[in-house]
């Protein structure tokens, strides 16, 4: 429920308050990708079937303001929001959002299209299996270096239609998951420049727009993924180029 939902998070930040460590949460997020049955296996929409993406149906919308309402009255300066996937953004200007604080956005050049660079490289989300990774090693790089403008096209056009609703919607936004491919392992030998190039061309993207309140790099700024986390000098020169861009 809501309610429950709710009370969790409070009991979540009463610990962090209690050990003098709020003031380094910027923001919280309520739930990753509502209401994606990955992660909100819990919830029932309307109708049921409705789950990535779908977070604009009146029942959804109705349960993530009444879980806000909650932990608001007990941390009202907290920033809350729950955060999203989903090609259609446009959402955003349509529905009532300000009980929110801020849109976050997942968004990846993979997804755009239906899928449409997965389906060609012959990824699939296995779960149990590692055949799809190893399809993306064998193919990712070559079907990118194909015609790289197309593909970075497709993530500036979403960049570029995320922020124009946002900014209709009167709402900052936030990405913590982006730009390039969701999944990438960190084999041997396998190369990350075709990732890299993807991610720094959306990461200075959304931070031309004005939009964003804050970026992130790509789905692998941490030091598991060794053959990303070594380049010192991209993250150094993309974290300059995200602190010298504008908000509006």
């Amino acid at each position: 429920s809501p309610e429950k939902m709710a009370e969790n998070w409070v009991k979540t930040l009463d610990m962090i308050a209690k050990d003098d460590l709020l003031d380094t949460v910027f923001y919280t997020d309520m739930c990753n990708e509502w209401p994606g049955d990955l992660w909100a296996p819990y919830f029932k929409n309307n109708p049921p079937e409705a789950t990535w993406g779908f977070w604009h149906t009146d029942t959804s919308m109705q349960w993530m303001e009444d879980t806000l309402s909650i932990v608001r009255q007990h941390y009202p300066d907290m920033p809350l929001c729950f955060s999203f996937d989903g090609d259609r953004v446009e959402y955003y200007e349509e529905r009532n959002i300000s009980f929110m604080d801020l849109l976050e956005h997942h968004t990846w050049m993979v997804k755009e299209n239906e899928g449409e660079f997965y389906k060609k490289a012959g990824y699939k989300y296995d779960r149990f299996s590692p055949e799809s990774y190893q399809n993306l090693a064998d193919h990712g790089e070559i079907l990118y270096r194909e015609k790289p403008e197309y593909w970075q096209g497709l993530m500036k056009s979403k960049i570029q239609r995320i922020a124009k609703s946002a900014r209709k919607a009167g709402q900052p936004l936030v990405t913590s998951e982006c730009w390039g491919s969701v999944d990438y392992k960190d084999w041997p030998m396998l190369d990350w420049g075709w990732v890299k190039e993807l991610c720094a061309m959306g990461t200075i993207e959304a931070a031309r727009t004005g939009q964003w309140a804050a970026i992130a790099t790509s789905n692998f700024c941490e030091p598991q993924f060794e053959g990303m986390w070594r380049d010192v000098e991209w993250h150094r020169n993309l974290t300059d180029k995200i602190k010298a861009s504008n908000i509006n």
